[in-house]
């Protein structure tokens, strides 16, 4: 089973403790093979901090490369160092940034779990 997980990118600090524990309960009702995570800053990287935390094959779906590229460089940091533990890696979309990127990349990320 793979299960995919879509978010906010944007979540209250406050928040973030409760959060991330939803995900890991989540997580451990399905038990899943893998966890698609579509990488993007929030709710994405607790999904796949969660599931590498509790040794669950990630498939990142990157919407294109240099996503991270606009971001300090602690958020580039924990995305390298997430992005190096993830099983698979799909690269949507070539070139830069686009908005359209991120709606190809959320269509994949269903198309995957769709099919897989």
């Amino acid at each position: 089973m793979i299960l995919g997980f879509t978010g906010n990118r944007f979540i209250d600090f406050k928040a973030l403790k409760y959060v991330e524990s939803e995900v890991i309960k989540i997580i451990k009702r399905y038990n899943p093979d893998k966890c698609i995570s579509g990488m993007a800053l929030g709710f994405d990287t607790i999904v796949a901090k969660s599931c590498i935390d509790l040794n669950i094959d990630l498939i990142s779906a990157i919407p294109f490369i240099g996503q991270e590229s606009v971001w300090n460089d602690t958020q580039k940091k924990i995305y390298d160092e997430l992005l190096s533990k993830a099983k698979e890696k799909i690269i949507v979309s070539e070139g830069g940034y686009s908005v359209q990127k991120m709606y190809d990349r959320n269509i994949v990320r269903l198309l995957f779990i769709l099919l897989f």
